[in-house]
């Protein structure tokens, strides 16, 4: 992990960058427990994951830029979690760049805004991703022990 930091070259602070990726990682379990508390059966969740889990990709910005995206669909961007993460992670590898780079990557038309990036956004992606955490783990909570009451009741 940490050997493979150096390698790669990332600049970006180690524990800053796995512990988003954790949080990335909790997010999207989140997102799948939720799924699976209010799907009826195990069949329908595994069948109805997909419908969530491929947005991600497509509206994160991940494989195309979502300025290519028609703007009849681009508010789809927003609910997706993968984008704000990708957003952190790209914030803190790009934080403190050589001096030769800084408006390639902060400058008009740079890096981050092609990818629509607001760096001045940290805290804000940071607590969205937190709150979609939370928020998501109790509706699941609740959807279980409805569910259960349900069942033996």
């Amino acid at each position: 992990t940490q050997s493979t930091w150096g390698f790669v070259g990332l600049n970006g602070n180690f524990a800053y960058l796995v512990l988003t990726t954790a949080l990335l990682g909790l997010v999207a379990s989140s997102t799948s427990l939720i799924l699976g508390a209010l799907s009826p059966n195990v069949n329908t969740a595994i069948q109805l994951s997909p419908l969530l889990m491929v947005p991600q990709f497509l509206f994160a910005g991940f494989f195309i830029r979502t300025s290519a995206i028609p703007v009849y669909l681009r508010w789809a961007q927003y609910l997706c979690t993968l984008k704000y993460s990708l957003n952190v992670l790209t914030i803190i590898e790009f934080r403190n760049p050589p001096a030769a780079q800084h408006d390639i990557i902060y400058g008009k038309h740079g890096f981050l805004e092609s990818l629509d990036i607001n760096p001045n956004a940290l805290w804000f992606y940071l607590g969205l991703l937190l709150g979609v955490f939370v928020v998501f783990r109790l509706a699941a909570l609740v959807a279980l022990v409805r569910k259960g009451r349900s069942l033996s009741g």
